[in-house]
């Protein structure tokens, strides 16, 4: 009956409509939208009249949908002035390339409200997240140049709508900084001991799996993590903070803690990483997921848990509309929380693998049901597939909360003494050794990674159609057998 439609049932409607304005908002137009919406509701009304209620939920959601995405184009379209002078915060670790430095800027003055901007200056001198600085520039529009790329909405899902060229910026009063700017600082004494700890290229695998930055690595060695599609264990993105989360918790549950001790040390775990790397939307996106996932872990209801996703998902998506279709980062962490909660929760049950030594097959099973959620935006995306990147994520992810660990442990015991510290620098190091020669030898094996052209959007239409017709498979006995 649609009299007895529960609160959660129709906030679940809203959100769909709210994700279906962006969406088609975001691809065809806010006329198109509109006029689309418009004639798929008339049609119900007329032809079907089944329903009426939802419908009428969906309705003011997918209105609020398009009034979100009409918001966001006109600060795109908005007249900024033609220069920039104040002072401005710098926005995370600047991205370094081989000639230039790539920095993003929040003005502090309010007079001078102009979102964030991006400024591309030379390597010297060098920037932290949280220094202040004094910026004078020319404000200037960004263009698309790439077909099939839209670069505009692509800073614009990061609130950057300018980019600051000639940009000129000098530290305040001797690098002054936020007050937040400790962390950081933090994360550069961490740094400096992991260097002091461990040689290359081990060094730099510990310090992007505790700190992130694929770009930590030699070339050599990051070419072998992206051709064996394990980059995700160093990259600052969703996919990676979802499985580790996932991984961190099962591991903490086998050393004996409850799930409410092993839930409260995740979270403190995670907003501590995504602190420290100075809080990217991204990875800020990607912690909320991960969060909603391992509480309702913690409650004993993680294959219920979709719709608390669903909510956190929306408010996200209303925050930053652009996110839904330009931020890859939101779909592949979306996509994993998804595969956690739908594909891993019911295999968990089927499998019975509440007792398993090590929480081995937990944390394989947390790794396949995720891989196989991305797998489709990620061809579609990159047009690439790597087909041993479930073996080898299989072979590495159950040892990385052992090595984040053991090389927590070294690097509190560096701050004392190294002599304290070496025992344990030896035991990540082999470990550390052990995870990249195994990524290496998967990488020199004929066919590890598969171009894939012109993959289209039909195709990843009709692989994740596959992929929901696995889940309601999965959840018939849910279905058919309800918890009461």
């Amino acid at each position: 009956m649609e009299g007895k439609l529960r609160l959660s049932d129709a906030i679940v409607y809203l959100c769909f409509g709210i994700l279906g304005g962006v969406f088609l908002a975001s691809l065809f137009g806010i006329a198109t939208a509109l006029i689309s919406g418009t004639v798929l509701c008339l049609g119900w009304l007329i032809f079907i009249r089944k329903h009426i209620f939802v419908v009428s939920i969906l309705i003011p959601g997918f209105a609020l949908g398009l009034f979100g995405m009409n918001l966001e184009l006109h600060f795109i379209g908005a007249q900024y002035p033609d220069h920039f002078k104040g002072s401005a915060a710098v926005i995370g670790d600047p991205v370094m390339k081989s000639d230039y430095q790539r920095v993003i800027l929040e003005p502090i003055d309010s007079e001078n409200s102009h979102k964030r901007l991006i400024a591309f200056t030379p390597l010297y001198p060098r920037f932290q997240s949280q220094d202040r600085l004094y910026v004078e520039c020319i404000l200037k529009k960004p263009e698309n140049k790439n077909d099939g790329f839209d670069y505009v909405r692509y800073l614009a899902k990061d609130g950057i709508y300018r980019i600051c060229a000639k940009a000129s910026l000098k530290p305040l009063n001797n690098g002054q900084r936020a007050h937040s700017a400790f962390l950081f600082d933090l994360k550069r004494k961490i740094e400096n001991s992991i260097e002091r700890s461990l040689p290359e290229p081990e060094s730099s695998y510990l310090a992007g799996l505790l700190l992130g930055g694929s770009d930590r690595l030699p070339k050599d060695i990051a070419e072998a993590f992206r051709l064996t599609g394990t980059t995700h264990t160093v990259a600052v993105s969703g996919h990676n903070i979802t499985i580790i989360a996932g991984a961190i918790s099962v591991f903490l549950l086998f050393c004996g803690m409850w799930r409410k001790q092993a839930f409260w040390f995740s979270v403190i775990g995670i907003v501590s990483f995504v602190y420290c790397i100075g809080a990217p939307s991204s990875a800020v996106r990607a912690a909320i997921m991960a969060i909603c996932v391992l509480w309702a872990a913690k409650n004993g209801r993680l294959a219920n848990s979709g719709k608390a996703l669903l909510f956190a998902a929306t408010a996200m998506v209303m925050w930053s509309p652009l996110i839904l279709i330009y931020d890859v980062g939101f779909q592949l962490s979306f996509l994993a929380t998804l595969g956690i909660v739908y594909i891993y929760a019911p295999l968990a049950e089927k499998l019975d693998i509440s007792r398993d030594f090590l929480e081995l097959r937990s944390i394989i099973l947390i790794t396949f049901s995720a891989q196989i959620a991305v797998a489709g935006i990620i061809i579609y995306q990159f047009g690439a597939f790597s087909p041993y990147s479930l073996a080898v994520n299989f072979i590495i992810l159950p040892l990385i909360p052992v090595i984040m660990l053991i090389g927590f442990i070294m690097i509190v015991l560096s701050f004392v003494s190294m002599a304290f510290a070496q025992p344990f620098a030896i035991g990540v190091w082999a470990l550390l050794h052990f995870e990249i020669e195994t990524i290496e030898f998967f990488s020199h094996i004929p066919y590890v990674n598969i171009g894939i052209e012109n993959v289209s959007a039909a195709w990843l239409a009709l692989y994740y159609i596959f992929i929901a017709g696995i889940i309601i498979y999965l959840q018939k006995p849910r279905m058919l057998y309800p918890e009461k």
